[in-house]
């Protein structure tokens, strides 16, 4: 009964783990984490325990949270469903756990109201993604430690003017949810790092970030934010950056200056520009213009080696497609519907690709009988070309979609 802390997720043990009931003759156990490993049964049999720490996420660990309502002296919970049992409970069985400074719950069968937990004022993150909670954030505003809030998929309802007492925030993510209100609400959120309002009724100007100088990662796609992308120039820490699908406008060359800038995705906006000012930001993963009005040759990608994901399609791009053949690294490439030409060469030298859409453009030529080498290729669209000879004999073995 000695043991104090048992962590075995991600060792060697993880896949030998059993009925987490024998643990509660445990007496000093404090720490217990057991995500990812083969651990089952109820976590109800641990509720005799005096742990500070338990983590059963992703694990076939089951329970009601009405079981550990007398874990008082818990200071972090991470629960995840399984494929096989799940964990479920309303909110208010936690109320009483005012230790908790960490709360992770992903289990769809989580209910409860917010409200519930407006007494655990110790928490700095707070984590209910893909639960089946709802209500305002209003009644937590004296969780004035809070650090990392993540409501997507949840139903949280509320106006983002119920954030401002969350000065400390760093990590906000409320996708899918039914926040709303002006991006102005969260400008007095100085500390913010990550932001994720994808998809919410949030309208107001892209200026609202200029004050958030320590972000680093922006979603703001499918919402009504609006503005240009010059309002950008100051967040020198941005590496991710998506606002498709909304009024942003500008020129692409405004992002030339970020030079920590991996991902962006500008798809479906007005925004314009030559695709060589990009060039500069050569440690860029992402670019998604696809359906903008930029234009440029894409040879001037060409020294963008760290590309995995790239996709023109529907601009005024011009060039030979084999200005790709340097871009080894590429996953996905979509330049369809545009004017690009060339032969298919450079795809041999693309190994780790996953999809390649080209139709509607001017390429010409044999297809590469060399196909089966691209062992990853799951998407291949290529009609509306002038290419020439027979299919190849041999595909690639993970191919499930082609248009030639």
């Amino acid at each position: 009964g000695s043991v104090t802390s048992i962590a075995l997720t991600g060792t060697a043990h993880a896949g030998r783990v059993g009925n987490v009931s024998v643990l509660q003759q445990l007496s000093s156990l404090r720490s217990l984490n057991l995500s990812v490993t083969s651990a089952f049964g109820d976590f109800g049999s641990l509720s005799n325990l005096h742990l500070e720490h338990l983590a059963l996420q992703h694990s076939r660990v089951h329970g009601e949270l009405a079981s550990l309502e007398n874990l008082t002296g818990l200071q972090t919970l991470a629960l995840a469903d399984n494929l096989e049992r799940t964990i479920a409970g309303d909110l208010k069985a936690l109320s009483k756990l005012v230790s908790l400074r960490e709360l992770t719950l992903q289990c769809s069968r989580i209910t409860g109201r917010l409200a519930s937990l407006a007494n655990l004022t110790k928490l700095s993150l707070l984590v209910l993604n893909g639960t089946a909670t709802s209500g305002s954030v209003a009644p937590l505003s004296n969780l004035t430690w809070l650090q990392q809030l993540d409501l997507r998929y949840t139903s949280a309802f509320f106006h983002l003017h119920d954030l401002q007492s969350f000065t400390r925030l760093a990590y906000l993510r409320l996708s899918h949810s039914s926040a709303f209100g002006e991006l102005s609400a969260v400008s007095n959120l100085s500390q913010l790092r990550k932001l994720d309002i994808d998809g919410l009724q949030v309208s107001g100007h892209l200026s609202t970030l200029e004050h958030l100088t320590t972000i680093s990662d922006a979603k703001l796609s499918n919402t009504q934010v609006a503005g240009n992308l010059k309002s950008l120039e100051r967040l020198v820490d941005l590496k991710k950056f998506s606002m498709s699908s909304t009024e942003v406008q500008g020129d692409v060359a405004s992002l030339a200056s970020l030079s920590k800038l991996r991902s962006v995705d500008l798809r479906n906006t007005v925004v314009t520009g030559n695709i060589r000012d990009l060039a500069r930001s050569t440690i860029l993963e992402t670019v998604n213009l696809g359906n903008t009005p930029v234009n440029g040759d894409i040879s001037s990608l060409s020294s963008l080696t760290k590309l995995k994901h790239l996709s023109l399609s529907q601009t005024y791009v011009t060039g030979d497609v084999n200005a790709f053949a340097r871009l080894t690294r590429l996953i996905t490439l979509d330049v369809s519907q545009t004017v690009v030409v060339g032969q298919l060469v450079f795809v041999r030298r693309l190994e780790n690709l996953e999809e390649l859409d080209i139709h509607g453009a001017k390429l010409y030529g044999p297809l590469p009988q060399e196909l089966d080498r691209l062992s990853e290729l799951k998407l291949l669209l290529l009609s509306n070309n002038q290419l020439s000879g027979t299919v190849p004999s041999h595909l690639p073995v993970n191919l499930r979609t082609l248009d030639l």
